[in-house]
């Protein structure tokens, strides 16, 4: 795509542009706020599809935009019906479920608990210990 053959193909507008779009959104609003992330306590965090998301200690988080897979791996509370605590809704989201995007999440501790990325990318505001793989 140049300025004499402004014509784009799908998949760049999907992934290169959105993103872009997305990122210049989200600095626009980061200084309009004027918080800085100390004080705020949240970081905002890029995922791709197929990537993973765990709790090293516990979790807040709010997903602003894409689709998960809840991922529980403790066998207890498998058979326990444990899962995330989905605080909007005053419930919790199970093993293999999705979470609506928005929605203030709490992982209260690192016993196996996170997601997988199912969308193409996911962001999301989040404050605790994670690790991504």
């Amino acid at each position: 795509n140049t300025e004499n053959d402004p014509l784009i193909t799908l998949s760049y507008a999907k992934t290169t542009l959105k993103k872009e779009i997305v990122d210049e959104v989200l600095q626009t609003v980061n200084a309009q706020t004027q918080l800085p992330a100390a004080q705020t306590g949240y970081t905002v965090v890029y995922l791709e599809k197929g990537q993973k998301l765990m709790a090293v200690s516990s979790c807040e988080l709010i997903m602003t935009c894409g689709e998960v897979s809840v991922i529980i791996t403790d066998p207890a509370n498998l058979s326990n019906g444990v899962g995330l605590n989905d605080m909007t809704a005053a419930g919790r989201v199970l093993n293999g479920e999705g979470f609506p995007c928005n929605h203030y999440i709490i992982i209260p501790r690192a016993d196996g608990r996170g997601f997988e990325v199912t969308s193409e990318y996911v962001y999301l505001m989040i404050r605790g210990e994670y690790t991504v793989a």
